[in-house]
């Protein structure tokens, strides 16, 4: 039989003990199936305010639906590409509808590489809403090197060097300034090789990614 156990964790993801998190105005309660993550509450003045279910291959839908009736829980699928996981996330109300749906790309250190939210109608990404983005801690070892946005078709539409800088801040187009503003210029700042660029010039989060 599986072994259940549970940690918890405060708002930066330090482990703390059950008498230190009940101590603390708000914290996470995560449970572990064998050892892997199958549900985080977030916990604010005793109460639990948001859940995130980890749904495996086995599970259906209906019965963790079931599970949470008359409750909001996000439910999670993921998918491992190498050292990256992606992640599906579907936000159901009380009453057991879907109200938001969006998709994630992490590193192996649960940092967010990329996100897009999904259409519940069409059930396509909308482009507009997609960003990607970049960290190289020997550029700025305490935040974001770029982040890239993009156009309704999935095509590049700008690139934010240094997005919280104020005064190296840069903007970066596909078809920019030649040797000023142009991607071939990002990456020469960067590092990035042609085919490491490529991956921020489609919206698509799994572009050029191979999963397990």
């Amino acid at each position: 039989m599986l072994t259940m156990t549970t940690k918890f964790f405060t708002g930066d993801d330090n482990e703390v003990s059950y008498e230190h998190a009940n101590s603390l105005t708000s914290y996470k309660r995560v449970r572990f199936l064998a050892g892997k993550k199958k549900m985080m509450e977030r916990i604010s003045d005793g109460k639990v305010f948001s859940t995130y279910y980890y749904k495996s291959a086995e599970e259906t839908f209906e019965e963790i639906l079931e599970q949470f009736s008359g409750k909001y829980v996000t439910i999670i699928e993921s998918i491992k590409y190498g050292d990256k996981t992606f992640e599906k996330n579907y936000q159901y109300n009380e009453s057991g509808g879907i109200e938001r749906k969006f998709n994630y790309l992490m590193d192996d250190a649960d940092e967010y590489l990329a996100v897009e939210k999904i259409d519940l109608v069409s059930g396509l990404p909308i482009s507009q809403e997609t960003k990607k983005h970049y960290f190289e801690p020997s550029i700025f070892p305490d935040r974001e090197v770029f982040r890239a946005s993009y156009l309704s078709d999935g095509s590049l539409e700008l690139i934010e060097y240094d997005y919280y800088g104020f005064q190296s801040k840069k903007w970066f187009m596909d078809d920019g300034l030649p040797g000023e503003s142009d991607v071939a210029t990002l990456r020469g700042i960067t590092g990035l090789t042609e085919s490491e660029m490529a991956y921020f010039l489609t919206s698509d989060l799994t572009f050029g990614l191979v999963s397990d």
